[in-house]
């Protein structure tokens, strides 16, 4: 009786994500895994870029984030193999770097939170993957930003839950 036989992959992607920073916005992910072909553990890392929260018109921030994490991903089905389920924990930090002060401003939280997605990939080749995914990010301890002189103002709040839309390509050996 044959065993699955374990294989690891590297992955770069891009993605836009909805409720980690003000608006829309878009950013990059480096990812590696390793696993069975039922059963996939991921680490993925991610950038997301910068958007500007404004207080008034003529002061706010821009605000990025960074994050890392850890997933496990399954397989269900043996004859379609190309549809996936993931779940895992988020660690993350993010900057507000203030505008239009009179003097400079940098606020950094962290935040934690727990996700789980859908995904579906396209394998033309043994060695080689392209993967479009949706996750939810339910973000254990939403940030907020406010002016360090009247911290009453807040003016960005992030969202309780985000949601990211992911494509990468998956190198596989």
């Amino acid at each position: 009786e044959a065993t699955d036989p374990l294989g690891a992959f590297v992955g770069v992607g891009g993605l836009l994500d909805i409720g980690t920073v003000p608006d829309v916005s878009g950013g990059i992910s480096l990812e590696g895994g390793l696993g069975i072909p039922l059963v996939e553990a991921r680490l993925r890392a991610t950038f997301v870029f910068p958007r500007r929260a404004a207080r008034v018109t003529t002061s706010g921030a821009d605000i990025t984030s960074t994050s890392i994490d850890a997933r496990v991903c399954i397989h269900p089905f043996d004859e379609a193999r190309f549809i996936h389920g993931c779940a895992g924990f988020l660690l993350a930090v993010t900057v507000a770097e203030g505008i239009g002060f009179d003097r400079a401003e940098t606020g950094i939280g962290t935040y934690g939170g727990g996700l789980a997605g859908l995904g579906l990939a396209w394998r033309p080749e043994p060695w080689f993957d392209l993967e479009l995914e949706a996750n939810l990010i339910v973000h254990f301890n939403p940030l907020q930003f406010a002016v360090r002189a009247s911290p009453d103002v807040v003016f960005y709040e992030m969202a309780a839950v985000a949601g990211r839309f992911a494509l990468a390509a998956h190198v596989r050996f």
